[in-house]
């Protein structure tokens, strides 16, 4: 169970995503999960959109969560309107104190321009 929350900026024809995971999982050790993914008006996402799992952290064998941030990890039914709510608002609350922050410079930071996409339940 996983969840990709995109933000769209018009101004910029950009498009700037986050992937998380529910707090049962995690991805793989080898998995390089992005802070961001970045599409910008050429169409090519940087770095490559490569779509990691979340798998059951029984199946990871770890011990520490591997993604660079403990607000990456979620509870809950991503499919709840509360949980997308949650999503988006940390979501923002992120990419606000990002390199990509100056977007909300131009009156770009809304929650309604950021769509939460979710995986597998």
């Amino acid at each position: 169970m996983g969840a990709m929350v995109c933000g769209k900026w018009d101004t910029f024809k950009m498009v700037v995503c986050q992937g998380f995971c529910h707090q049962s999982r995690d991805v793989l050790p080898q998995d390089k999960v992005p802070q961001y993914w970045v599409c910008g008006a050429t169409g090519y996402w940087f770095p490559k959109m490569d779509i990691f799992g979340c798998l059951a952290k029984k199946d990871v064998l770890l011990s520490a969560d591997r993604l660079d941030d403990h607000s990456r990890y979620f509870t809950g039914n991503c499919t709840e309107p509360s949980v997308k709510k949650s999503l988006s608002d940390t979501y923002m609350q992120m990419f606000k104190s990002s390199p990509f922050s100056s977007l909300c410079n131009h009156g770009q930071c809304y929650p309604t321009k950021v769509d939460v996409k979710c995986g597998y339940q």
